[in-house]
């Protein structure tokens, strides 16, 4: 009789089981913040922002290192491991502001060389910061193509006006 082999487990990553584990913790609390948690050097950066995150941030501190100290001995449980996490306040998610800069570099090279740039496959949201930050760019015209999951945004010129 042939044996069996367990299935090994996929675990999360240390980035996406803190993040899960800072959000989940955020949502109990009825607190209205983000997260997105990075690995930079030698540690995890949570970085933080939202409407509610000044509740963490009293004179004191001590619900923002009261936080600290929960995700990182939940997170160490779960990894079997101890963690170094440090919270960073943000004023905004640093992945949508990284998409945004993006699409304003990839604007300006389009205008620079006429011609449409085509980005690779991406989710809808991202997608859809694309087409925010460039919606009301006097050069330059976005659209989606593809279809799913292979859509992705294009970057046109726009038309010049007639007479212009």
């Amino acid at each position: 009789m042939a044996r069996r082999r367990k299935k090994r487990e996929s675990r999360p990553s240390a980035e996406v089981l803190i993040q899960r584990l800072a959000q989940d913790m955020l949502r109990l609390l009825g607190l209205r913040v983000g997260v997105r948690a990075v690995r930079e050097k030698k540690a995890l950066v949570l970085y933080m922002w939202g409407e509610d995150l000044a509740l963490l941030r009293s004179s004191e501190d001590a619900p923002w290192e009261a936080f600290a100290f929960l995700l990182k001995q939940m997170a160490g449980r779960s990894l079997e491991r101890s963690v170094n996490i440090v919270l960073q306040e943000v004023e905004d998610d640093p992945k949508r502001t990284s998409l945004r800069e993006r699409a304003l570099r990839l604007a300006q090279k389009v205008m620079r060389t006429g011609r449409p740039v085509e980005l690779e496959p991406m989710p809808a949201w991202e997608r859809r910061e694309i087409h925010i930050a460039l919606q009301d760019h006097p050069h330059v015209f976005t659209q989606s193509v593809g279809k799913e999951p292979n859509r992705r945004v294009r970057i046109l010129p726009r038309p010049r006006e007639k007479g212009a």
